[in-house]
């Protein structure tokens, strides 16, 4: 396969991607990347988009509620693990806390669920939104700009 390497400096672009071949789990080398490219440029925004590869998993025959689901339960997990920590730490500070909860008790069940409640919601309405527009993705044209 042809390459050719110019200087960013020659040819300024407003975007750049890395493409990384792998015969490992392509997400253990997420940190790694990102430490790498950290240090080349501390400046440098990271984020990823993931058209191409929901085009790609489109096209070789995912069914759109499976690519719903997939975007759902990624955002989820985020949102339950810091639903967990933030439980855990308020667990812990209630005690610090106590000489300022006037008329609360510090361990105050109903506030705890109602509050967990909430931020579950909110998550899985933000998670909504993408994981929607994911299972629109046109894999011709998510194949073709890539």
């Amino acid at each position: 396969m042809p390459e050719a390497t110019s200087s960013i400096l020659q040819m300024p672009r407003f975007n750049m991607t890395l493409v990384l071949r792998t015969t490992v789990d392509p997400l253990s080398l997420v940190s790694p990347v990102r430490e790498q490219v950290s240090d080349l440029d501390k400046n440098l925004p990271l984020y990823g988009q993931r058209t191409h590869e929901i085009g790609v998993r489109i096209a070789l025959g995912a069914e759109p509620q499976n690519v719903l689901r997939m975007v759902l339960n990624q955002g989820l997990r985020l949102a339950l693990i810091g639903v967990a920590l933030g439980l855990a730490a308020s667990f812990a500070l209630t005690r610090l806390m106590n000489s300022l909860l006037f008329g609360a008790r510090p361990l105050d069940p109903e506030t705890f669920i109602v509050v967990t409640a909430a931020l579950v919601a909110v998550a899985l309405g933000a998670c909504r939104i993408p994981a929607y527009r994911a299972t629109r993705v046109d894999p011709v044209i998510a194949l073709r700009y890539q």
